[in-house]
């Protein structure tokens, strides 16, 4: 007896068994089998639609399930799986129109309405929406406006396209604002990963305005990697420099924080001293040409910084007293910053046996950060400022070189209670030495010119890694643009349109009406 030819309906039965167990391929070869023999069945169509879309076959998937909603206009089923297939082929517009059909023939299904809720998320996903929402990050507190910007950058990959400059520029700009609030809080890995995929981002865009959003923060992109210890290239100084110059200007404050940023670079990273030299004093007259700039006050308050850095590690103590007394009188120095200053210029005068004069610095500096205490967070204990051990003991050195021994006993005492409670170790073997000293010249055993040695037991040094910059990290988490501007120190901060003052003036977030390359009046 010959056995029944199989139907449609029995292909349909093996198609859903083999389904259920995961055999996609073998369920589409039985639901194609189904509809050789009834070409008009649209459950058919409908259920190789469903097995196409387990393995991602979105337009052959929506092909079918559009043929089954076009054979039964009432099969709800169907209408759900065109969505599905819309939504995955990023259709989200004709992914929600499906869905609402779909809930129509079966307002009870949740499993529709789920989607259909999901669906309509995704439909605000456009760029001029998000762009709308990256004009707010400037105003928000950091915390708000990092998760703001972690919300776009997710949407955005929703909507990813590698093709679209304006994607793929909308996306750098975030990572790039995601680089700066790392910055902000030191947080230099972090910056490092978002700078580094955002100059992905945007070279990749090729856009007009990619090319002032890059200017604003490869100087910076260096300076981290110089923290991080990663290798820099003299021709990415040499790119970063051209960029700004031609982005911003050669006479322009904003270039004059670049020649700034990039001699950190210089300095620290390609070990270039005669680079740094020429960038900061370029950078320099570029800020007395502006002489009421704020912007640029601030600037010129760091390169005076390094510039006597630099010249008294030559021991040109002439012009690096010179540029910390020019720190002391900018008109943007902060009392802490003038206090290191005058505390520098104290251990010039000191090395230069003026000990009038460096008493004369020291005193105001020394009573300054005696004003300042902190918590300790952990054990309630009220710390001095990290500032004052060393203070303290040129105040000691100063007292030996004038042979008042007792005075300088009681302020190395001082001192190292300081460098205990501190725990500054290597502080504290310094005030021993200097004990010794002492003990030296009671006996008479401390030679004439050791009085006044070529090298002070203490040291004055601008590096900001030995915080000399001072940097106000207990209030680095905020970035609105009045807040902390009666701390006692310069800060690096964000203003008026992400504005970095202090360690980086940036414009991330302009829309592009004030920076334009070729602009021959430039930005200052």
């Amino acid at each position: 007896m010959a056995s029944k030819a199989k139907t449609g309906l029995d292909y349909k039965n093996e198609g859903n068994n083999f389904l259920k167990s995961g055999n996609i391929k073998e369920a589409i070869e039985c639901y194609s089998k189904a509809i050789e023999l009834e070409p008009e069945n649209s459950v058919f169509f409908a259920n190789r639609a469903a097995a196409q879309l387990k393995i991602n076959l979105f337009e052959e998937a929506l092909e079918d399930a559009n043929r089954s909603t076009e054979l039964d206009p009432t099969y709800g089923k169907a209408y759900g799986r065109t969505g599905l297939a819309l939504f995955n082929l990023k259709r989200y517009e004709e992914s929600l129109e499906a869905y609402t059909k779909a809930l129509d023939i079966t307002p009870n299904s949740n499993v529709f309405q789920r989607q259909l809720n999901r669906v309509e998320k995704f439909v605000n996903i456009t760029l001029p929406n998000i762009k709308e929402h990256i004009a707010e990050l400037p105003t928000k507190n950091t915390n708000d406006a990092e998760n703001l910007a972690r919300e776009l950058i997710r949407d955005l990959q929703q909507i990813a396209n590698y093709d679209d400059p304006e994607w793929l520029e909308t996306i750098g700009r975030i990572q790039a604002f995601m680089g700066r609030l790392c910055f902000a809080r030191g947080a230099w890995t972090g910056t490092y990963e978002n700078f580094e995929v955002a100059l992905e981002n945007l070279r990749a865009s090729k856009t007009e305005q990619s090319v002032p959003l890059i200017a604003n923060f490869l100087g910076d992109y260096l300076l981290v990697k110089t923290k991080l210890q990663k290798e820099v290239k003299p021709e990415e100084v040499d790119e970063a420099l051209a960029l700004s110059e031609a982005v911003f200007y050669g006479t322009s404050i904003r270039h004059a924080q670049t020649l700034e940023v990039i001699a950190r670079v210089a300095k620290d990273g390609l070990q270039d001293f005669t680079k740094t030299a020429l960038l900061l004093k370029t950078g320099l007259q570029i800020c007395l040409n502006h002489p009421s700039d704020e912007r640029g006050q601030h600037i010129m308050l760091n390169i005076d910084k390094a510039l006597s850095d630099i010249f008294y590690k030559t021991r040109n103590l002439d012009e690096s007293a010179k540029h910390q007394i020019r720190v002391i009188n900018n008109p943007s120095c902060k009392a802490g910053d003038k206090a290191v200053a005058q505390f520098s210029v104290a251990v010039i005068y000191k090395l230069r046996g003026e000990l009038a004069e460096a008493q004369a610095k020291l005193t105001p500096a020394i009573e300054f950060f005696e004003s300042i205490k902190h918590e300790n967070r952990t054990t309630g204990q009220i710390v001095p400022n990290h500032q004052l051990p060393r203070m303290v003991v040129l105040q000691a050195e100063i007292y030996i070189s004038e042979e008042r021994y007792d005075d300088a006993e009681v302020e190395l005492e001082k001192a190292e209670g300081y460098a205990t409670i501190l725990g500054l170790d290597t502080m504290v073997q310094t005030i021993h030495i200097a004990t010794e000293r002492i003990k030296q010249a009671r006996k008479g055993e401390l030679k004439p010119e050791l009085k006044f040695p070529s090298k002070p037991v203490i040291q004055h040094s601008s590096d900001e890694d030995e915080s000399m910059e001072l940097v106000d990290k207990f209030n680095s988490t905020n970035i609105h643009p009045d807040a902390g501007k009666d701390l006692p120190f310069k800060r690096t901060k964000l203003g008026t349109n992400c504005e970095f003052i202090g360690d980086g003036i940036e414009k991330l977030m302009m829309d592009g009406q004030n920076i334009h390359v070729g602009n021959t009046k430039g930005e200052n």
